[in-house]
């Protein structure tokens, strides 16, 4: 049986049941396509990122990332049990969008498929299905 198949302890059943939430099981389509939006939006971002009023848009990005990872969370077969989903939510996504951010503003330069790769090598072991 391959790993990503293979029953999971905790709270939501297996990796299998979990295909086609938003992760690939084994690769990096959640961060890549995460990355390929921002790129595509890079200088709308960064010009809000600019603004007088920035810290309520980074915000509101921020509470986005969130809403969208806390109902995948909830049920997450390996988020460790004396951990809130929507603690771990705001954690993944501020650090994810922490990333995002500098790169957005020129802070990094590497390549979007790059960023990609380090978004998802630097997921928490329980978080990837792999």
């Amino acid at each position: 049986m391959e790993p990503a198949n293979q029953p999971l302890a905790g709270r939501g059943g297996s990796a299998a049941s979990w295909a086609g939430r938003g992760f690939v099981l084994g690769g990096a389509q959640l961060p890549l396509q995460s990355v390929a939006y921002f790129d595509a939006h890079r200088g709308l971002y960064r010009a809000v990122r600019n603004m007088s009023g920035s810290m309520q848009a980074f915000d509101a990005l921020l509470g986005m990332l969130t809403t969208i990872a806390r109902p995948l969370l909830e049920n997450h077969p390996r988020l460790p049990v004396d951990v809130d989903p929507a603690t771990a939510a705001r954690w993944l996504g501020g650090g994810a969008f922490n990333l995002l951010d500098g790169w957005i503003c020129g802070e990094s330069t590497v390549k979007p498929h790059e960023l990609a790769g380090n978004l998802h090598a630097l997921l928490p072991d329980w978080f990837r299905l792999e």
